[in-house]
């Protein structure tokens, strides 16, 4: 795997402010906005209206916004991971949000494709989920599409309230920073970070347009698809 800090230029965010849900007070995102961490979210998902705009201090407080890294890695003929044949599998952008006076953790899932091997700039369809047929396994990773998920969880426990896939959407790599370790392929923890553009639309009436920079905390290693 490569190792590189590609960035694609785009306008950057202006306001250093921050709304949690409700109030992020101007227009949904028509594209990235930059390398500045930021999060910004605007659309309608379980008829509940989305407006999430978190930048500034609390953009880099990785207690307020992050990203965790996954990766799929096979074991060689001798049952030790083969780092080289492995890929990161997905990127999770997570949040601590208030909607509608509930506090909630936002899980924005952009899944079933190696990331990490894309130049900025990349665009990558939405395909609707199909657990049978993954875009992106241990063992066959097209990196043709890709899943978007979004989830609410409880910030006490971490458990799932709401979960669903889009239908269609897409999503515009910013840039994929990080300097794998000896390994080739894993970048380490707490260091590197992701940004994009994503839209996604699950029905007639619940479609998102999002914006995202954040560090990276975490990666994890899920070979069980």
């Amino acid at each position: 795997m490569r190792a590189w800090a590609g960035v694609l230029g785009v306008a950057l965010l202006a306001a250093p402010t921050v709304g949690c849900g409700g109030s992020g007070g101007s227009s949904a995102p028509t594209m990235w906005l930059g390398a500045m961490r930021h999060f910004r979210v605007v659309g309608t998902i379980m008829g509940e209206s989305i407006d999430i705009n978190i930048n500034g201090s609390a953009a880099t407080d990785t207690m307020q916004l992050w990203c965790e890294r996954e990766y799929q890695v096979p074991n060689d003929a001798s049952g030790n991971p083969d780092y080289a044949a492995g890929h990161n599998a997905e990127i999770r952008i997570r949040a601590p949000v208030t909607i509608n006076g509930q506090a909630r953790l936002l899980d924005f899932g952009l899944k079933r494709h190696n990331y990490q091997a894309d130049a900025p700039g990349t665009v990558v369809p939405v395909i609707p989920r199909d657990d049978a047929n993954s875009p992106c396994g241990l063992n066959s990773c097209t990196n043709d599409n890709m899943w978007l998920s979004w989830t609410w969880r409880n910030p006490v426990d971490d458990s799932v309230t709401y979960k669903s896939a889009a239908q269609s959407g897409s999503f515009t790599l910013g840039e994929y920073v990080g300097t794998p370790d000896s390994g080739g392929l894993l970048i380490p923890p707490n260091t590197g970070d992701i940004g994009g553009f994503a839209t996604g639309q699950w029905s007639a009436t619940e479609s998102i347009s999002a914006s995202f920079d954040a560090n990276c905390t975490t990666n994890q290693i899920d070979n069980s698809y």
